[in-house]
């Protein structure tokens, strides 16, 4: 989310203003890292993990045509034939 910003065409009263803003975060993360019992802080939010764990399912775009699902069945069936078949 965060992009590159050239700071040398900002204007000092913004740059005054994003020091005292980063000023502020470092103070924050060093209260989140007592709170945490001193482990590490990541400067990045992204890498905080999502609140109700990870996403589970299917992954979407992956497809089987409908020629390469009846292969695969067409061999299921032959593999199960063999099975009853050695009874």
């Amino acid at each position: 989310m965060a992009s590159l910003i050239d700071f040398n065409v900002l204007p000092v009263s913004i740059l005054k203003k994003v020091i005292k803003i980063k000023e502020k975060i470092e103070k924050l993360e060093a209260q989140l890292a007592s709170v945490v019992g001193g482990r590490s802080v990541s400067n990045s939010a992204s890498t905080v993990a999502p609140v109700g764990g990870k996403k589970r399912g299917r992954k979407k775009g992956t497809r089987l045509s409908p020629s390469a699902r009846a292969k695969i069945a067409e061999g299921q069936r032959q593999r199960w034939a063999k099975v009853r078949g050695s009874k």
